[in-house]
C-alpha cells in the first residue's frame, strides 16, 4: 500500500470513528505557488502557533504574535491551493475542510524548528534538505523559524 493510499484509508477510518464524514477536498491548481508543500502526512504534534497568515506571490508565512515570520510546510494530501481565489483549503484532523487566505487569524497545529539564536538546532537549509518536497519553498521565503503543519484552525483561540 502506498503512503497516499494509507493516508486516505487512515483519514476515512478516523472520520468513521468520530461519526462525522470526511469533507472532500477541492481540486488544487497545477501550481502550488506560493505554498511550500511536503510529501508527508500532517505533523502529528499538538503544539499550537497562533498568528496571521501572510501570502505573497512566492511565500506562505505565518506572522506569529511575537512578530516573527515563520516558513510553513503544508502536507500534500491535506492541502489544496486555489489560485483563482487566493485561498488554501486544508482538511483538519476532524475531517472538516477549512479555507484560509492572506490576513486570516489562524492557529496552526504541528511543530516547528528554530534556525537562529541559542535554541537553533540547525539551519533553514538543513531543514529544507531533510524534507521530501512536492513544491520546495522559494529562495525568497527565508525565516528564522519553520512550522510543519498538522492542523489549521481559523481564529486566534
Amino acid at each position: 500500500m502506498t503512503r497516499y493510499a494509507f493516508a486516505l484509508a487512515f483519514i476515512a477510518a478516523c472520520a468513521a470513528c468520530t461519526g462525522s464524514p470526511a469533507s472532500s477536498m477541492p481540486d488544487s491548481t497545477d501550481e502550488w505557488a506560493p505554498l511550500a508543500v511536503v510529501d508527508a502526512p500532517p505533523n502529528g504534534d499538538f503544539a499550537r502557533m497562533p498568528g496571521v497568515l501572510r501570502l505573497t506571490d512566492r511565500c506562505a508565512m505565518l506572522e506569529a504574535d511575537t512578530g516573527h515570520l515563520i516558513l510553513l510546510a503544508w502536507p500534500v494530501n491535506e492541502t489544496a491551493w486555489q489560485a483563482e481565489t487566493g485561498t488554501i483549503a486544508f482538511r483538519q484532523r476532524s475531517g472538516d475542510v477549512v479555507e484560509v487566505r492572506d490576513g486570516d487569524a489562524v492557529v496552526l497545529g504541528g511543530s516547528g524548528e528554530v534556525f537562529s539564536g541559542p535554541e537553533a538546532l540547525g539551519t533553514i537549509e538543513d531543514w529544507i534538505a531533510r524534507l521530501e518536497w512536492v513544491a520546495a519553498p522559494d529562495e525568497e521565503c527565508t525565516a528564522d523559524l519553520s512550522w510543519s503543519i498538522g492542523d489549521v484552525n481559523i481564529g486566534d483561540e
